[in-house]
């Protein structure tokens, strides 16, 4: 193949990739994988990554952020860049065969980006959001997933990956065994998840759970040891659907079912807002997040138009004048 057909791959690895699509499927598909990896490229740069096997889940969903804030079509990204991409990765055995169980692209609709810009395109929940949600709560379980979403700013995968003997109660803290890498880290909370913790795990609310006796994870079902990440964002939406405020349909998938928000992605991006908004260092959000560069992190701090405005007042000299 010619070089200049490569414009803009380096690497060898998806080189070789390449060759091998032109070889054996057709020139569609050649020139579609090849505009996906070429984006793709222009990502990991993006990030700081150095190379595509950095890349996990929560790189993956920041990708996804990245082609929508590009004005890509949606459908263009589930069918071409993020689909051509796994395939991919889990050609090089990066990611799994599962990937797309894991990844957050429900809110994916027919439109584009440019059709739904500006403050309804900023997906994170407020403080009065979240209070909304608690109070619109049916079970213990609904409440404390709500609450350790929020204040810890875990992954969906990472919250159900939770063991009891990862939770030391003494010091509020959580030990988090990262989904993308080796570099896990430890996450906090307070007073309010904690007195939910001992409802949960002391006064009764765990064991009315069938499968509570032989499971070692925190979060569980009737049906299974261990509670479905796919189950957490399911969960968001009913509890969203409950209120008079929050949830909000943001279009429709292939099939004409509703799409909504939030998700259970969103409060990530709430729990990266909020500390931002009270003087958090980056470098230490970085450190709770489990991201491996503080550009990936920069990536969640999105503002709203009202959040900049009252940003700017808080930091607007004050001049006594006539």
């Amino acid at each position: 193949m010619d070089e200049w057909e490569y414009d803009e791959i380096d690497d060898e690895d998806m080189r070789d990739y390449l060759d091998r699509i032109r070889l054996r499927r057709s020139e569609n598909d050649f020139h579609r994988t090849k505009d996906a990896l070429r984006k793709f490229t222009g990502f990991l740069e993006y990030i700081g990554a150095d190379s595509y096997e950095e890349v996990g889940v929560e790189e993956l969903e920041i990708y996804i952020d990245y082609l929508l804030e590009d004005g890509l079509n949606d459908t263009s990204i589930k069918k071409v860049y993020l689909s051509q991409v796994t395939n991919f990765l889990k050609k090089k055995g990066v990611v799994r065969d599962s990937i797309h169980d894991k990844l957050d692209t429900e809110f994916l609709s027919d439109e584009s980006i440019a059709s739904r810009q500006g403050e309804e395109d900023v997906h994170y929940v407020t403080k009065e959001e979240y209070v909304e949600m608690l109070e619109a709560t049916e079970t213990l379980r609904e409440n404390l997933t709500l609450r350790l979403l929020w204040e810890t700013g875990v992954r969906r995968g990472e919250a159900v990956g939770i063991k009891l003997e990862h939770i030391d109660r003494d010091k509020k803290q959580i030990y988090v065994d990262n989904l993308k890498n080796d570099d896990d880290r430890y996450v906090y909370y307070t007073s309010h998840l904690s007195r939910k913790l001992r409802e949960w795990l002391d006064m009764g609310g765990r064991e009315q759970y069938s499968k509570a006796a032989e499971s070692e994870y925190l979060l569980i079902s009737n049906q299974s040891v261990k509670l479905q990440d796919k189950r957490i964002n399911e969960k968001v939406k009913e509890i969203a659907k409950r209120t008079e405020n929050v949830g909000e349909v943001i279009g429709e998938d292939a099939m004409d079912r509703e799409l909504y928000k939030p998700t259970a992605h969103s409060f990530r991006h709430s729990f990266a807002i909020h500390r931002v908004r009270s003087g958090m260092p980056i470098n230490f959000l970085k450190e709770l997040m489990g991201h491996m560069s503080v550009e990936t992190t920069e990536f969640y701090l999105n503002f709203r138009e009202q959040d900049i405005k009252e940003i700017n007042e808080g930091y607007a000299p004050r001049v006594n004048a006539v």
